[in-house]
């Protein structure tokens, strides 16, 4: 009886179920935690202190190990309270650069409004049989359709990008790198055209013109360097432009490559419609209208190559394409109507819009380019390349003219 008197209370009632539960939990919190380990980036994971399960209390401990959950660390062991994964921030460490989904999303009722206004147009203004190469009575309806053509053609340059789903900024400074090196092309073939333009139907007719060939490039070659750049100054202050589902300034570097792209289109009509004329016209007039209709697709590969790694939706980014073309087809009419007229000017033209690309081209796509691949060297090889290819391919359509 003194024996069982002298009994503590806790072996008279010995501890429940849920308590010797609570003691297990409490030992497992207290005991020492797997040591430390480094991670892939060299930082060494954080480790609790011997007594990390007194301090923080049984509360915190059972709940993290009475769950039912275990957390897994990279090395295959559980994870130690307090150890932070380091997966995801392991990652940006790997060098690699985020990546840009491109955008594939549905078109607006407009968009498809657009699409079948420009086929009911191909339709409706076909001129018919009078499409044979070097078939007299060219009328304006043909010089408007070859002009249509050439236009339509620029929409093929997005075709590439059908097969391409994804694109990270290394490759987005590719693409502006190419751009550029098109269009570095592109203004360098305007140059020579305006040095090199026939201007001897004018001459017959006026005399020869006071200002040279040259100097009527080079003023307009100033001139195209000029408004671009106070252009870009008058966009700089009207941060809400939007443009292509863009906004910022993201919109205001499309909005320049596109009114850049229109404006050497100008210059490329008033030359459809002066090839026509003359005795020879409709022969010469269908060649050089299918010459440009080739080289309209690199152009239009050109804006696409812009407008697609920005999210541009493809089908959208045909349409800017053709949009940026359609001065083309306008300007053809009345140029074949007022050949000698324009004939003097077309310099002018061709000056003005070869310094206007030549600025977008050096400034604003070589210098993305230069950021997003973070070596000259690339940005200068792929550009090099592009306009190789660009050159070599209006060298090849003006010997077969």
């Amino acid at each position: 009886m003194a024996a069982a008197a002298l009994k503590s209370p806790a072996e008279n009632n010995p501890p429940s179920r849920n308590a010797r539960a609570r003691k297990v939990h409490h030992v497992v919190s207290t005991s020492p935690p797997p040591p430390s380990s480094s991670t892939s980036n060299g930082h060494h994971q954080a480790a609790l202190p011997r007594d990390a399960g007194s301090a923080c209390g049984n509360s915190s401990s059972t709940s993290h190990l009475g769950s039912g959950s275990s957390a897994v660390n990279g090395k295959g062991r559980p994870q130690a309270l307090g150890e932070v994964s380091t997966a995801s921030s392991s990652s940006l460490h790997k060098g690699h650069s985020p990546v840009s989904h491109l955008t594939n999303d549905t078109l607006s009722f407009w968009h498809y409004a657009i699409i079948a206004g420009l086929v009911y147009i191909s339709h409706a203004t076909y001129p018919g049989s009078g499409l044979a190469i070097g078939e007299a009575g060219m009328s304006l309806w043909h010089v408007w359709y070859f002009g249509w053509i050439t236009a339509l053609s620029t929409g093929l340059g997005t075709l590439p990008f059908a097969v391409v789903t994804e694109m990270n900024k290394w490759w987005l400074g590719v693409s502006n790198a190419c751009a550029a090196g098109m269009m570095l092309a592109a203004s360098s073939s305007l140059v020579y055209e305006g040095m090199a333009l026939d201007d001897s139907a004018y001459v017959l007719h006026h005399g020869p013109c006071l200002v040279p060939q040259a100097v009527r490039v080079l003023l307009g070659l100033l001139g195209g360097l000029l408004f671009i750049v106070s252009t870009k100054r008058l966009l700089d202050q009207h941060e809400d432009v939007k443009v292509a589902g863009l906004d910022g300034l993201e919109a205001r570097k499309v909005l320049l490559l596109i009114f850049v792209m229109t404006l050497h289109s100008f210059t490329e009509g008033v030359g459809i419609g002066v090839s026509f004329g003359g005795d020879k016209g409709a022969k010469l007039g269908v060649f050089i209208s299918l010459t440009l209709a080739v080289h309209n697709v690199p152009e239009g590969l050109a804006v696409a190559l812009v407008l697609v790694p920005k999210g541009v939706n493809k089908w959208k980014t045909a349409l800017w394409s053709i949009f940026t073309s359609l001065p083309q087809p306008l300007m053809a009419v009345p140029a074949y109507c007022f050949v000698e007229s324009f004939i003097p000017f077309l310099p002018v033209g061709l000056g003005f819009a070869a310094g206007a690309m030549l600025w977008v081209a050096i400034f604003e796509l070589l210098a993305d380019a230069v950021e997003d691949t973070a070596s000259m060297l690339v940005t200068g090889g792929v550009g090099a390349l592009s306009f190789a290819a660009m050159m070599a391919v209006q060298v090849y359509l003006k010997e077969e003219a």
